[in-house]
């Protein structure tokens, strides 16, 4: 596998003061992977890095590459039937919330137009369908039309495209204007990323003011993590090369001129226990029933800290 040239020192902060904690031998590439944190803002980040070309190939959207939980094809296929909806259904929710709150102080934020959704690395495009299949988001007794836009590089944005989604490249993103977009996903997306504070920074542009957006990644500072280290199944070193707790990740969204916001994230969880699940126990009932049962999430966000990993909000500019 080609590896890529990455900068000296923290690739967040720019400090040098970094230290190897960690190596370990992938069981994907049979390669040795080295993982570094920064004294100065806590970053961990992976060493070598492989470059994308030899790893995001068909292989790895059939679920038989680094991540073999990936399931692009079947969610492309038949994006109703599979378990993701619960995550949807949770993002959605958190929109509504947010704009319930919003449109009660700027009550005119969309006469005339749109909410504008734009899921930044949209896979095999499970939410676009999802957001399109909704159409109208119900706030305040208003009912909002959606406009959803997706971005991701790969043959599945291809067929997207092909299908009639509003899909733009990131050179096209490049031009997009300056806070077009009133929600912005970015669902574990970032963690594969070399350079944090770009991908943070052109969300943030794209981020209208009052808008919401929605990032999810693992929690490396959760009690899992902080037992397993280097093996918390999160790290898979070939893809996952970027790593963050919650502190670290408000850090990320205030230099880039957001405001950390706390939200719950049942859906998500219930989406992320089914997942990891074997394959025969995920259509069960009984699995699916107890998933919903609150002191089962509870216990099972106590271990990966997936709420206690904040989105964000860009202020509103002031009046006047």
């Amino acid at each position: 596998m080609r590896l890529l040239a990455t900068p000296h020192g923290c690739r967040i902060c720019g400090s040098t003061a970094t230290e190897i904690i960690a190596s370990k031998v992938s069981s994907f590439s049979k390669m040795t992977f080295e993982l570094a944190q920064c004294q100065q803002c806590s970053f961990r980040y992976v060493e070598p890095v492989v470059d994308p070309a030899d790893i995001y190939d068909a292989d790895y959207y059939a679920g038989r590459g680094a991540d073999p939980l990936v399931e692009y094809q079947a969610e492309y296929s038949n994006w109703r039937d599979c378990i993701r909806v619960l995550e949807f259904e949770n993002l959605l929710a958190i929109v509504a919330s947010h704009f319930e709150a919003e449109l009660h102080s700027h009550s005119d934020r969309f006469d005339g137009r749109p909410l504008r959704w734009l899921d930044y690395g949209c896979g095999a495009g499970g939410l676009l369908r999802f957001l399109g299949d909704k159409r109208r988001l119900q706030v305040r007794g208003r009912e909002l039309e959606m406009e959803a836009w997706g971005s991701d590089t790969g043959g599945f944005a291809a067929k997207l495209k092909s299908a009639g989604e509003k899909i733009v490249t990131t050179d096209e993103l490049a031009e997009v204007p300056e806070g077009m977009f009133d929600v912005v996903s970015c669902i574990e997306v970032i963690e594969h990323v070399l350079d944090p504070n770009a991908i943070m920074g052109n969300l943030a542009r794209w981020l209208a003011p009052g808008g919401i957006l929605l990032l999810t990644t693992g929690n490396l500072g959760s009690p899992l993590a902080r037992v397993m280290g280097f093996r918390f199944p999160y790290c898979k070193p070939e893809i996952h090369i970027s790593l963050f707790n919650p502190a670290l990740l408000r850090r990320l969204y205030k230099s880039a001129g957001l405001v950390p916001m706390t939200v719950r994230m049942d859906g998500m969880l219930r989406f992320k226990m089914i997942k990891n699940l074997p394959q025969p126990l995920r259509q069960m009932p009984s699995v699916r029933w107890l998933a919903t049962r609150r002191p089962v999430l509870v216990f099972f966000d106590g271990l990966f800290g997936v709420s206690r990993m904040p989105c964000a909000v860009k202020p509103q500019l002031p009046r006047g």
